[in-house]
Order: C-alpha cells, then sequence, then structure tokens
C-alpha cells in the first residue's frame, strides 16, 4: 500500500509541477522536491528548513496547501482535503480542470498596506522558525558536550577525594598511595556507591568540581 500511495503522490506532484511551470522530474527528488512545492504554492524557500523542527512543519505544510489551493484558484475547503486526503485531493488538482493562477495577478490589485502586512507576516514567521532551528541545535549541543548535568541512570566518571571531619583523607582515586589512580565508573541510581556520593554528583558537568559533606546516614552508617 505505501507503494501505492508514493506513486500516487510522484505522479500527481509531476503533474503539478508542470501546470505550474515548474520541472516535473523535481517530483521524484528527496528535498528539492519539497522546496519546489513551496515555490509552487509561492511560499519562501527558506521554509524549508523548519521542516525538520517537531510541530512547526504541521504549520508550514498547512500553509504550503493552503498557498497550493489558492494558486490554483481553490478555497479554503480544498485546503482542508489536502490537510487530511492529499492522496485524493493533490490528483484531482494534478487532473482535473484547474489552472494554476499564482500569485502575480492577485498582487497587481492587492493594496500597498496588504503587501506591507504579508512581508512582516513572512519576517515574523522567519525569525519564529529560526529562533526554534537555534533552540534545537543549542539543546543537541549542550546534551552531547555534557552541560546539562548528570542525571538518574547516567554513567559517569568521578575522581574523588574522600576525608574524615579531621582532614585525613581515608580514600583517593587521585593519590597513588590508595593504589587506584583512575576516575570512580558508576552508573547514578542503581545502588553502585553511598547515596551521599550519588546525590552529590547529580546535576553535575564535565570537569566541575564540588566539595560536600556527607552525613553518617548517607554513607557508611554512624
Amino acid at each position: 500500500m505505501i507503494f501505492v500511495y508514493l506513486a500516487i503522490m510522484i505522479v500527481s506532484s509531476w503533474l503539478v509541477f508542470t501546470k505550474a511551470g515548474r520541472p516535473g522530474w523535481a517530483s521524484i527528488i528527496p528535498i528539492y522536491n519539497t522546496y519546489t512545492l513551496l515555490k509552487v504554492a509561492s511560499k519562501p524557500g527558506w521554509l524549508l528548513i523548519g521542516l525538520f523542527v517537531p510541530l512547526v512543519d504541521l504549520i508550514i505544510w498547512i500553509l504550503i496547501y493552503n498557498g497550493l489551493a489558492k494558486n490554483f484558484g481553490r478555497g479554503v475547503g480544498f485546503t482542508v482535503g489536502l490537510i487530511f486526503l492529499p492522496f485524493i485531493f493533490l490528483p484531482i488538482l494534478a487532473l482535473g480542470s484547474a489552472e494554476y493562477i499564482g500569485t502575480a495577478k492577485v498582487q497587481r490589485t492587492r493594496p500597498v498596506v496588504q503587501r506591507a502586512h504579508r512581508r512582516l507576516v513572512w519576517w515574523v514567521s522567519g525569525i519564529v522558525v529560526a529562533c526554534c532551528v537555534i533552540g534545537l541545535v543549542i539543546g543537541f549541543a549542550l546534551t552531547f558536550s555534557g552541560t546539562t548535568g548528570a542525571q538518574i541512570g547516567d554513567m559517569v566518571w568521578v575522581d574523588y577525594t574522600g576525608t574524615f571531619d579531621n582532614g585525613s583523607i581515608f580514600d583517593s582515586s587521585v593519590n597513588e598511595s590508595f593504589g587506584h589512580v583512575a576516575p570512580l565508573n558508576f552508573s547514578i541510581g542503581a545502588g553502585q556507591m553511598i547515596p551521599g556520593f550519588e546525590q552529590a554528583v547529580i546535576g553535575m558537568i564535565v570537569n566541575e568540581s564540588k566539595t560536600v559533606h556527607i552525613p553518617a546516614e548517607d554513607a557508611y552508617g554512624p
């Protein structure tokens, strides 16, 4: 069924592109076919970036289908059909009598205020999409750089030095006299360490240092 669906959409897109004066073969090239659809719908090409952002992509697809319907002289009802039943309404657009109007004729009679308003809407939309993309990039960067802080379930490597209240050292991962000069490796929340030590590590980022006082009840008992 999926191949039948793809065949219908590709052939329909080919015919729609041809009607709009665009190359039909663009329908078979991934990403470029979506870019071409944006142009046929009279939408700016940079909206293609927003299609990679969750939720934002839904809004952009609605704008695309609305622009596509308008440019072929169809109304809101046809837009709804394209949104929910594209495999039916796109072939109707491709094989039916609808001709590509585009926006050139409409723009000749559109007041200057409306054109300015449209430009403002696109600028605002562009800023929103750009902010979403930047936010995702920053989020991924923070996640993979370790700056979001260690959480329960994370595997961590920790260098430590344990001392008594009087300052004497009882264990250390950086002091050769204790026989193990290597970071301590454990999974937070797995019960491999004393509770106080695990709680101290939660929220720490890469290369962060922290001094904590662990009471007896969170360590080895009184």
